[in-house]
């Protein structure tokens, strides 16, 4: 299962509405992809493996105690 979410996350990454919703995501388009993204399997995967708390070294799900 880890190989298919992988594989998810990195067809968002280089896609290139997900791209331009992430690095503008005030704006009509960002904030549309962002709730797309609610329910893309595509997208949690993406958040999953390259979002905010992976890049501070927790998987999604995980917390510090």
């Amino acid at each position: 299962m880890d190989n298919l979410k992988t594989f998810m996350a990195k067809r968002c990454e280089h896609c290139p509405l997900c791209q331009y919703a992430r690095k503008e995501p005030d704006k009509l388009l960002g904030k549309i992809m962002h709730w797309h993204g609610t329910w893309c399997p595509f997208w949690k995967a993406w958040e999953e493996e390259f979002g905010e708390k992976s890049k501070n070294g927790e998987k999604a799900g995980e917390s510090k105690a």
